[in-house]
């Protein structure tokens, strides 16, 4: 949530452990930016390695932004979700996000159509988008105040910029009081934003292209890897890619006296460098389960298990090398393929201890098919 003012102490308002007052009239990226800047100076000139987490809450919902940038994006986004799907979805074929001979995806069932919705229907989801474009410009100006300043203190060069988001865009159709924008607002970006956001299938809280695969920006010093990739990383090669660049082992399986598990990720050292073309190899194996919406991907191929009304209730297949939007179930056509990773699933499922729901247990307060 991107804070703003003090009116409300929160327990997880703290600095060192301690609580305190959030200051009056403080947009949280502003301040959590300041912050970092102040910590990562304090220790300039000490000989050692900073490292620091800039855990940015925006543009989480709600919706909010400082009263100065409420109207920065005013009337642009008036022609609808469905326009700007079309538009955004012809761009990503272009750069070769998505095979050339991608179909546009057919609007979600999940949002009704911009030409069906009232005019102050329009007029309330326009400004909701309005609001998550002000904030995405306003990260993106605080993220390039701390880049500024590793700059100007000469640690630029020296430094490994990670940057990525935690899932896919906000699908759900939250909003609540007037006002929207300001603190005491409360809404979230919606499933037709939501599907005009990422050109893969539904958005977060799902284990669909939609909801786990984001873009990232690594830097790596003058000499790292140039250009775009569309290798496979997860979160789980930070870890290990820090402390391999720190020249420390990971102590598992135990650690001052108490048992560890072992890290799953692998380091991204190699490829920065140039030094691979790939994290992970060509077979690697990746789970996800959450709300009891399941998938695994394999190499380029990828099984998926929706409940109703969001999918079948039974495996789907996908060849994400060829059909990254998830739009052509290939169960029946390869049913020795599908078999194999079922049988992935099971032994992922079993290694951790997956207790599966017997219906979708949902994220929030998740739209159905009007």
């Amino acid at each position: 949530m991107a804070r703003q003012g003090g009116r409300d102490r929160s327990p997880d308002d703290r600095q060192d452990g301690e609580l305190v007052e959030w200051p009056e009239g403080h947009y949280s990226t502003d301040l959590y930016t300041d912050r970092l800047i102040e910590f990562i100076d304090s220790g300039a000139g000490d000989g050692r390695p900073f490292f620091a987490y800039a855990a940015y809450t925006s543009p989480h919902w709600p919706l909010q932004v400082p009263d100065a940038e409420l109207d920065r994006y005013r009337g642009d986004y008036d022609e609808g979700y469905d326009a700007l799907r079309s538009r955004r979805f012809a761009a990503v074929r272009r750069l070769g996000i998505v095979p050339r001979e991608a179909k546009d995806p057919t609007r979600t069932p999940f949002a009704r159509a911009w030409n069906e919705l009232s005019p102050e229907e329009k007029r309330r989801q326009a400004r909701t988008m309005e609001l998550y474009a002000a904030m995405v410009e306003n990260l993106d100006h605080h993220v390039g105040r701390l880049v500024q300043f590793l700059k100007e203190t000469r640690q630029y060069e020296n430094t490994l910029i990670l940057f990525f988001s935690d899932n896919g865009a906000e699908g759900n159709p939250i909003d609540r009081l007037e006002n929207l924008g300001r603190v005491s607002s409360y809404a979230w970006l919606g499933p037709g934003w939501a599907q005009a956001a990422t050109p893969f299938r539904l958005w977060k809280g799902f284990p669909t292209e939609g909801g786990v695969r984001v873009p990232a920006i690594v830097r790596f010093g003058p000499d790292g890897r140039r250009g775009s990739s569309n290798a496979v990383t997860s979160v789980k090669d930070v870890a290990p890619t820090l402390l391999e660049l720190a020249g420390v082992s990971h102590p598992a399986p135990t650690h001052e006296g108490r048992s560890i598990a072992p890290l799953e990720g692998r380091s991204l050292v190699r490829f920065l460098r140039g030094e691979a073309e790939s994290v992970h190899g060509g077979d690697f194996t990746m789970g996800y389960e959450l709300f009891g919406r399941r998938a695994l991907r394999k190499g380029d191929w990828k099984i998926v298990w929706l409940y109703p009304p969001y999918g079948p209730g039974h495996f789907e297949l996908y060849d994400l090398a060829r059909d990254p939007t998830e739009s052509n179930d290939l169960a029946s056509a390869h049913p020795a393929k599908l078999d194999e990773l079922v049988r992935a699933w099971d032994d992922y499922a079993a290694k951790n201890g997956v207790i599966l729901p017997i219906r979708d247990m949902g994220y929030a307060l998740e739209p159905t098919p009007p």
